[in-house]
């Protein structure tokens, strides 16, 4: 397996549930961390400035924005978009984890009149590397950990047939908002990318509305604490923190 080496990385999440849970795990770990404001841009950065962990906002063009303010300001080599996701799959379930090996973004066009969707493939030997470190957690926690297609979307998918209409037409494992805006912004940069998402929503609940936003809110806060730092954890031991 090919050795990945970085001075500085860039942690791209979306919402402070996902922040805080990872400024957490980078504390219990045993880094200090300095948060700071710019704007509307909320962020925190460890003491060697190796990491700057960003909370981006919902949706593409403020995660896009979000992923060049951070590129620009930190000058990371490798960016990493961090939040939680809905599991397409029937075998998964919440608290569950996923790896992107490739991106499709099913509510845009690469060509309109094509008919073709923007898609990305990603560096696999990286993908491989984190999963490798991750895998050491799964038994502990009890959870599968999952590597394929993540789907992108600004929406929410609530329901289980939508969810299973979906992983027919495009073969995506689980779908989320903004992985392949920040996906984007980074390949202009030429720089490296990953993506680690938490299930938290299978549609198995049968909610809508707001009574499904609290169901996520719940759900997100008891699985990004210890997905968080398994994560952080597996980066320490890669070096890359």
């Amino acid at each position: 397996m090919a050795r990945y080496e970085y001075e500085k990385i860039l942690i791209q999440c979306a919402n402070r549930l996902e922040f805080q849970a990872l400024q957490k795990a980078f504390e219990d770990v045993g880094y200090m961390v300095r948060e700071q404001s710019e704007g509307s841009r909320h962020f925190f950065t460890t003491s060697e400035e190796r990491v700057m962990v960003l909370c981006g906002s919902y949706g593409k063009i403020w995660a896009s924005a979000s992923c060049e303010f951070g590129i620009i300001t930190h000058k990371p080599e490798l960016v990493i978009d961090f939040g939680t996701c809905g599991g397409l799959l029937r075998d998964l379930k919440i608290g569950d984890w996923i790896l992107a090996q490739d991106l499709l973004e099913y509510d845009s066009f690469r060509s309109v009149a094509e008919g073709s969707h923007l898609e990305m493939s990603l560096d696999t030997e990286l993908t491989q590397s984190l999963k490798y470190e991750l895998d050491l957690y799964l038994d502990k926690m009890g959870v599968f950990l999952q590597v394929g297609r993540l789907l992108c979307a600004d929406r929410d998918i609530q329901s289980v047939e939508e969810r299973r209409e979906l992983f027919k037409k495009y073969g995506g494992v689980a779908v989320c908002w903004e992985a392949m805006a920040i996906a984007r912004i980074t390949d202009l940069h030429e720089l490296d990318f990953l993506s680690f998402r938490v299930v938290s929503d299978t549609g198995e609940s049968g909610l809508t509305g707001k009574a499904f936003l609290t169901e996520y809110k719940k759900n997100a806060k008891s699985s990004l604490a210890p997905a968080s730092l398994a994560f952080v954890e597996s980066l320490k031991k890669l070096g890359w923190i």
